[in-house]
């Protein structure tokens, strides 16, 4: 007992030195590991599993039951704006309906998830963080269930409060445009555990719910697909069994691609974002990837790279020593389907596509915790899980979303409902308020008076122009800016068309300067402009598109192209 007790005073010392701010809610937070630890040894095997998956579900509310109050974010309205077009359904089996979400990914479960939401809360955005936050409590549910037949009770609460103390998730909670993430981490967990059980007890009812959540997860995102080819290194049962159990998710595998092929159809098959609007990975990316990767993670402090270095060099280890040559095969395995699919995106690395690596780190890290767990005292194996759970609550302190919240929420409710005008330099891309402007006009049925513009050059306007300064949207002039461009309608050699949902353009090769791109569907132009190739392709579902070009010389000077309308000939419409 006096272990206990020496542990939890350390504990509440070193919270109240570096978190004063959070330093009760941490330390009683220590006292119920503590509980954990002691009533492992009992036979209170409920109140134990309550208490380790109980204390996840309070880490995620108390640092990020602000999220339950936010506005519509990022791609929330363009998303909503499909449910509304189109429905639910349409967007699992009707190609061209699906593409005008994205040709690029293919993701119908999100559209599902959020027409749930639709039907029940309409424009109210509370039920859809709701909805999110309840979601990931299964997902913590699940994880718990599957990664009880290998950790400890207290060992698993640590792993996952860790999980829930990373960017990853405070952005995912924050988010509900990439709630698929979280879904589909949470249905292919639950086909891993389902898998599980049909090796151990060899009834097929588990294998058919096992292969009907790895369906479900593939819907939800493509970097669940590769799950597949985990399934034949488990290190469970034998060779055998794994790949007589393998032969519903081969088939689902092969049905996917066929029906990825329709919906998004071959040429992009396996692509993702259009090559031309993403950065090369040059030297000089690589050489910043190890700062991009600990900036994404929130890992800013040396005492936290320390740390979380220090548990991920022991885990390694440990496996060396202790794991089986099948383990050590699938963990490595496991490591190759993750990272691969992190490649295309290296260049425009964001913190959505860590949550799995994040997720397997941390699952990492359990590892090296149980070991200690099994071969060092209380006070080493329960001292690690805390420093790790100290600088995991660094991470997240550092992050604020507040300021955030307020401005796409003062932009938002102007887009949606506030009398004419213009607003600029908004905080969000175009599309975010083309959907609110959708949904204006579709759903509450207001004229269609507001509009958006990120340069006074492309779409300036007679109306009211609003700039939003010190949590509210102010009158701007910006009459003082109209000098700059008189170098408009310029004429920027170009050969531009739309062809089998691919805008293609062609510009004047230029060795200094950049090349930008400002792209619309209809005439009420933006003015958000992409840094572009001057040769390139972009994929697009549209009957007719609106480009404006614009170069930027070496020394500054800025020359737009007049609006071009692009129109795909008939034979090349859906």
């Amino acid at each position: 007992m006096w272990k206990i007790i020496f542990v939890l005073m350390c504990w509440i010392i070193t919270v109240q030195w570096l978190f004063p701010a959070h330093a009760i809610f941490l330390s009683c937070l220590g006292a119920g590991w503590m509980g954990i630890y002691q009533l492992e040894s009992t036979k209170k095997v409920f109140i134990t599993h309550s208490l380790a998956l109980c204390l996840p579900f309070v880490v995620t509310y108390y640092f990020y039951s602000d999220h339950l109050n936010a506005w519509w974010l990022a791609d929330d309205p363009s998303l909503l704006q499909a449910v509304v077009e189109n429905g639910i359904f349409p967007h699992f089996y009707a190609s061209e309906v699906w593409r005008q979400v994205s040709p690029a990914n293919l993701t119908p479960w999100l559209i599902a998830s959020l027409g749930i939401d639709w039907h029940f809360f309409q424009l109210d955005p509370f039920g859809y963080y709701l909805h999110h936050f309840l979601s990931f409590f299964l997902v913590l549910s699940v994880s718990y269930i599957f990664l009880h037949h290998y950790f400890s009770p207290v060992v698993t609460s640590f792993v996952l409060s860790l999980f829930v103390l990373s960017t990853p998730i405070a952005h995912l909670l924050q988010f509900l445009m990439v709630r698929h993430y979280l879904e589909g981490l949470g249905l292919a967990v639950a086909a891993l555990l389902f898998y599980l059980k049909a090796l151990r007890t060899q009834h097929s009812r588990w294998l058919w719910l096992s292969s009907g959540c790895y369906l479900l997860a593939i819907t939800a995102k493509e970097i669940y697909v590769p799950l597949v080819v985990l399934l034949p290194f488990f290190p469970e049962s034998t060779w055998q069994k794994r790949i007589k159990y393998l032969i519903p998710f081969i088939i689902i595998a092969a049905m996917y691609v066929l029906w990825r092929a329709e919906m998004l159809q071959w040429h992009r098959l396996i692509s993702g974002y259009d090559s031309s609007l993403v950065p090369k990975l040059t030297m000089g990316y690589l050489y910043g990837l190890p700062h991009r990767f600990l900036h994404s993670l929130g890992w800013l402090t040396t005492w936290q790279i320390t740390i979380f270095s220090t548990v991920f060099v022991l885990f390694w280890m440990i496996l060396f020593k202790q794991a089986r040559s099948a383990q050590m095969i699938f963990i490595l395995v496991l490591i190759v389907l993750v990272a691969v699919p992190l490649i295309p995106v290296l260049t425009i690395l964001d913190t959505r596509y860590l949550v799995l690596p994040y997720f397997l780190l941390c699952i990492g890290f359990g590892s090296s915790l149980q070991y200690l767990r099994m071969h060092t005292s209380l006070i080493i194996s329960i001292s690690f899980g805390l420093i790790l759970i100290a600088a995991s609550v660094q991470t997240i302190t550092s992050l604020s979303f507040k300021e955030m919240q307020q401005r796409y929420r003062a932009e938002g409710e102007f887009i949606l409902r506030g009398d004419a005008g213009t607003l600029v330099q908004p905080i969000g891309m175009y599309w975010y308020y083309q959907g609110l402007q959708q949904l204006r006009t579709k759903v509450l049925h207001l004229p269609d008076s507001t509009n958006v513009c990120y340069d006074s050059c492309v779409c300036a306007s007679d109306e009211p122009m609003y700039h939003y300064q010190a949590i509210q949207l102010k009158i701007d002039n910006f009459s003082e800016n109209q000098a700059r461009c008189a170098v408009k309608n310029q004429t920027l050699p170009t050969v531009t068309r739309l062809e089998n949902d691919i805008l293609f353009w062609q510009l004047e090769p230029r060795h200094t300067g950049q090349y930008f791109a400002s792209l619309s569907k209809n005439k009420k132009l933006h003015g958000q402009f992409f840094p572009i190739p001057a040769t390139g392709q972009f994929a697009i579902v549209a009957e007719k598109v609106f480009v404006v070009f614009k170069y930027v010389s070496a020394t500054g000077e800025t020359s737009y192209s007049p609006t071009i309308e692009a129109i795909a000939p008939i034979s090349s419409l859906p």
